[in-house]
């Protein structure tokens, strides 16, 4: 059978995350396997996935934050509770998108019907900044521009002229700090005439953790707690 994506496991025995993951190959799913919750949101960002599966042993040494991070991600895929019956093989899952007392087929076919997504490390602020842009560091025939979007990751502004993805670019931020340049790789380019898309370059920051970058999303972050975001395409 084909692949079919992947579902992140969160276990701390190791017993319990070779049964599952077995289990879950058996049925063409790739097993993400994590320790704790700094790998598991690395591997929602880094990895499409179709959904998260948490052992109750697991569950139950979350801190506050931990639980609150589960919760939070449940809206967005389908989140699992399992618990693995080593005498039997049976898996126990329990979920919001299957029910108490589900199976791990139910459980799929949920993660299944609402596709793979990935998360999104830093919050992308809609922003119209005055950048900059040029294919060069001494930003020689720099093309005035602007921003629609903006994250520590990066960000899609307009341009005229035509890039190829893979492009090395360089921007110049003219606000709301003295202007400073980041380099930045083209991720996106989008010409002038697709239907309800504006016409532009999406880049990624080479150097995300920058103190000038870092300086500018303080400046530019609403007061409120950050909350879970995807990722979108540029």
């Amino acid at each position: 059978m084909q692949d079919q994506g992947t579902i992140a496991i969160l276990a701390n025995r190791q017993d319990e995350l070779e049964h599952i993951s077995q289990e879950l190959g058996k049925r063409s799913i790739r097993p993400a396997c994590v320790a704790n919750l700094e790998q598991l949101w690395s591997t929602l960002c880094e990895t499409p996935c179709l959904g998260v599966a948490v052992s109750v042993a697991s569950l139950i040494q979350l801190s506050d934050h931990g639980s609150e991070l589960i919760r939070d991600i449940g809206p967005y895929i389908p989140v699992a509770r399992f618990r693995v019956n080593l005498e039997t093989g049976s898996i126990g899952v329990m979920s919001p998108s299957t029910g108490t007392g589900s199976s791990l087929d139910e459980f799929i076919a949920a993660c299944l019907d609402k596709g793979p997504k990935r998360f999104r490390k830093h919050e992308r602020f809609q922003k119209h900044l005055n950048v900059l842009i040029a294919h060069d560091p001494g930003f020689n025939q720099p093309e005035p521009s602007f921003t629609f979007n903006i994250s520590r990751d990066g960000c899609f502004a307009h341009s005229d002229h035509a890039w190829e993805i893979g492009d090395r670019i360089w921007v110049s931020i003219r606000e709301p700090f003295k202007d400073f340049g980041i380099e930045g790789e083209v991720m996106r380019y989008i010409p002038w005439g697709i239907p309800f898309q504006p016409q532009g370059v999406g880049i990624r920051f080479l150097d995300p953790d920058s103190v000038d970058i870092a300086r500018l999303i303080r400046y530019i972050s609403p007061p409120r707690p950050a909350r879970i975001h995807f990722a979108g395409k540029g």
